[in-house]
């Protein structure tokens, strides 16, 4: 669990009478995750355990391939896009109860190369219920109920050293607040959305660094005129 740690996990999990322990996303944006160097968010899914009974929402830990444990059956993946914390516990908790029926009616079995999970009749009526209801949320999201992801172009405007008065000895306190600031503005323009502009708090490091080098250019001059 990418946006959990397992500390987390005993202290924030919910029997849901099922079987079924549902963990709930602690943070607004924590289903929003782009990785340093790619250009697009990593892929979201409402994730089952057969074998912990471990139901959550996520984002995907690999950039590319499948799981050993997705690839067996043992966990169950369904595509969601990254909803904000709330929305995505309220889908949780709509496939808790169908969730318990997956853990009801499984098995394992060795299919010639692996351990496999095998679902029964009941768990698979159940996987398919689970793929429709998680397929419905991927349509006509309320703007509010989904992450707002924005890029530097479009939530900087150039002029954040004259607004927020960054200087070459703002503190890196300072700087998170500005981009913490940033991004609530942001925000109140997509509804109160949860919002997040990866790489906002490189930009402004970047802005204080070039007041950095500006500053010893010019003591450099000084030392020269002396």
């Amino acid at each position: 669990m990418n946006s959990t740690s397992d500390a987390q996990q005993s202290d924030t999990a919910q029997q849901c009478g099922t079987g079924v322990s549902m963990l709930p996303c602690q943070g607004a944006a924590d289903l929003f995750h782009r990785y340093p160097g790619e250009f697009t968010e990593q892929p979201v899914y409402v994730v089952l355990d057969l074998c912990s009974g471990y139901l959550y929402a996520d984002w995907a830990g690999e950039i590319s391939g499948t799981p050993i444990e997705v690839h067996t059956g043992f966990v169950r993946r369904f595509p969601i896009p990254p909803l904000a914390g709330e929305a995505a516990n309220r889908l949780l908790a709509e496939v808790a109860p169908l969730a318990g029926r997956m853990l009801a009616d499984w098995s394992r079995e060795f299919d010639g190369h692996n351990t496999v999970a095998v679902l029964g009749p009941d768990a698979s009526a159940a996987e398919t219920e689970i793929e429709a209801l998680t397929s419905l949320r991927g349509q006509d999201v309320p703007m509010a109920d989904l992450v707002q992801a924005w890029d530097i172009e479009g939530a900087t405007n150039g002029g954040e050293v004259e607004e927020f008065g960054i200087t070459a000895t703002t503190t890196d306190g300072r700087l998170a607040e500005i981009e913490a600031e940033i991004l609530l503005s942001l925000s109140s323009c997509a509804e109160g959305a949860p919002t997040v502009c990866p790489g906002l708090g490189g930009y402004l490091e970047g802005l204080r660094q070039e007041l950095i080098h500006q500053r010893n250019i010019e003591r450099g001059i000084e030392r020269d005129q002396r």
